[in-house]
């Protein structure tokens, strides 16, 4: 069987197969600054994990539909429309819109985004296909440009950086907090997503020692 790489440069075959734009906006790096072009083009950058993952679900769309005299809400995120209907789930409209409720809730900041969800029933209740659900939206979600999200990696100091231990989500304005509100009631005045962003949390004790080391302050 002839190759399908004869008579062409594996480099050539390369290119062809790897979107090479595609993986540069998916590895993008830069600096604070470079951060702060990003969030200011896009707010929604800077969401928390419970407004990203209640955005993911909406994303894909919802309809109302009867039951009886109730009217129940049905997100199509659930329908596993990424999976072509792989994992898609029937008959749990209740449930499931009780669990946007939590997410909602700790989207908007009323409480349950400081709380563990436990997804608890019986043997063959959906538990495992709605976590896989629920990453394989991310996943896809994530490399979308409405979906983007960033992480803090380190801290540079005398031109090599100094990885963070813990990598974290949320600590990604380094700066003072009452420069930090400041920011955020900009930022929040143009994202008009019904909640509202905020950045908790510090650097992590390792880059914040090092970062005073640097320059003395924070």
């Amino acid at each position: 069987m002839e190759s399908s790489l004869a008579g062409r440069d594996v480099k050539d075959w390369v290119r062809t197969a790897v979107d090479l734009k595609s993986y540069r906006e998916l590895h993008w790096e830069g600096n604070f600054w470079d951060y702060l072009q990003l969030v200011e083009q896009n707010p929604a950058v800077a969401r928390n994990a419970f407004q990203r993952v209640y955005d993911m679900i909406l994303h894909h769309g919802v309809e109302e539909r009867q039951e009886g005299s109730e009217k129940i809400i049905h997100y199509r995120f659930f329908d596993d429309p990424i999976g072509h209907g792989e994992d898609a789930l029937y008959g749990l409209d209740r449930p499931l819109n009780a669990l946007v409720g939590i997410l909602k809730s700790g989207a908007y900041g009323y409480g349950t985004e400081r709380r563990i969800l436990l997804l608890h029933g019986p043997v063959g209740s959906a538990k495992s296909t709605i976590a896989r659900l629920l990453k394989k939206g991310l996943e896809d979600y994530t490399r979308k440009a409405e979906g983007r999200s960033t992480r803090f990696i380190g801290v540079w100091r005398r031109k090599a950086r100094i990885r963070s231990p813990a990598r974290c989500m949320r600590s990604r304005f380094v700066c003072s907090r009452a420069t930090r509100a400041t920011m955020l009631r900009d930022l929040n005045r143009k994202h008009k997503a019904g909640y509202r962003l905020e950045i908790e949390g510090e650097l992590d004790p390792a880059c914040r020692h090092r970062l005073q080391q640097a320059d003395g302050s924070l």
